[in-house]
């Protein structure tokens, strides 16, 4: 049970608003409020400004990262690149010959699943 006027008030639906008929920013006259006229000029140019920043963020970005790869490339020393390399290589076959033990003992039946 509300306690006051406050509660009742926040508790009730919102009043529909007053038929406005520039509501919508829209004149009697097919102008906007500022005058311009509704036509697809304007969705057009919003539409290429969109693309065009579009396009800018994707050029700056790989740009960036393609300096970045540069300068991490040249500034690496060559045995880490190689020793990194090597480590990578063997744990990426160790990874490979384990799953093929694997499916290969599930092939052979000889590993049940634990029923999870």
């Amino acid at each position: 049970m509300p306690r006051n006027d406050s509660e009742k008030a926040s508790r009730r639906a919102p009043r529909p608003a007053a038929a406005d008929p520039h509501r919508d920013g829209n004149d009697d006259d097919g102008n906007d409020r500022d005058g311009k006229d509704r036509d697809g000029k304007d969705v057009i140019k919003r539409l290429v400004w969109l693309i065009i920043g579009f396009l800018l963020g994707l050029g700056s970005s790989w740009t960036v990262m393609r300096r970045v790869r540069r300068v991490a490339v040249r500034l690496a020393p060559a045995d880490v690149v190689d020793r990194w390399g090597d480590n990578v290589r063997a744990a990426v076959h160790e990874g490979r010959d384990a799953m093929r033990a694997r499916e290969a003992s599930f092939k052979d039946g000889s590993v049940r699943s634990s029923g999870k």
